[in-house]
Parts: structure tokens; sequence; C-alpha cells
């Protein structure tokens, strides 16, 4: 059977066998699904690592407010009561902030997958933010602090991949 007859919807084959040509119509809806299957392969791994790096710097806020008792308090000793409770609050804080940052930034990637690209200013300042305060605390702390760079690179990285990626509302519903 040549291409043209199978395009047209021909077939030399029975109804009953298994290999029956398509009809035009369907081997065309083959193609569109083909495409759309290749776009959302490219949007999956950029997709998968933003969502990831998410968590990853949400979950990481649970870790930094564990490190409080456990490492900082006991070495205080000998610092006056009210500093304690300063330092402490601003130790809290910056876990907060840290969960915040990863809660919005599931909420970006939510956002980004329904094709609002107006947001992502957000990935980049946080990814940008975590990228300075990384190198910083790298330099004076010790290498652990790298970890933030790595995740700054993979938010920016990824937001920059899905950007371009991004479908606008219009856009998605012509497709349809």
């Amino acid at each position: 059977m040549d291409r043209r007859s199978a395009i047209s919807g021909a077939t030399e084959r029975s109804e009953s066998s298994p290999e029956r040509v398509l009809p035009a119509r369907a081997a065309a809806n083959i193609g569109v699904h083909v495409l759309r299957l290749e776009e959302l392969m490219k949007r999956k791994l950029p997709s998968a690592a933003f969502l990831l790096t998410a968590i990853s710097i949400g979950l990481g806020a649970f870790g930094h407010g564990s490190q409080w008792s456990k490492h900082v308090l006991p070495t205080l000793t000998g610092v006056n009561a009210e500093m304690i409770k300063l330092l402490a609050l601003i130790w809290y804080w910056v876990s907060g902030t840290m969960l915040v940052f990863g809660v919005l930034l599931i909420w970006m990637w939510w956002r980004l997958g329904r094709g609002d690209r107006n947001l992502l200013f957000i990935p980049w300042m946080i990814g940008i933010f975590y990228f300075i305060e990384g190198l910083y605390a790298a330099r004076y702390l010790g290498s652990f602090f790298l970890l933030f760079v790595v995740q700054a690179v993979l938010l920016c990285a990824s937001a920059w991949a899905l950007s371009g990626l991004a479908v606008t509302p219009t856009q998605s519903q012509a497709t349809r």
C-alpha cells in the first residue's frame, strides 16, 4: 500500500485486521499529538528541576530552624538573655523566609505551567539572592553553603528554560 492510499483512508486489509490503516484525519491527529509530546518533553526536565529546587528551598526552612537548638543555642553560653531572644527571632525569621520562598516558587511553578510568564522575576530574584548569599557564606563560613549557589543556578536556569517554552493562554486555546 502506498502512502497516498494510507493517508486517504483506503485500505487493502480487512476491518478486523490489527494492521489497518488510519484515516487521514486520524493520521493528522497523530502528527499533532507527536508534536505536543515533543513540546511536553522539552518542558518536563526544566519543570521538574524548577519544582524540585522550589521544594528543596522550602524544606530547607525546617533544616535551618532545627539547627538553632542543636548547634547555635549551646554555643551562646554567657550571652545576655535579651540578645539570645533577638538572635532566635532572627534565626526563625530566616527559616520562615525560606519556607515562604519555597511556597512562592511552588505557586510560581504552578502558574508557569498554565502559561503565565509575567511572574518570572520572582524565581530570578530569589535565585540571585541565593547565589550572592551562597557565595558570601561559602567564602566565610564553609563549603556547605555552596548548596545555595547550586539551588540558585538550578532555579535560574530552569526558570530561563521555562520562560521560552511558556505558552500564553491565547496560544494554548488556539491549539485545542
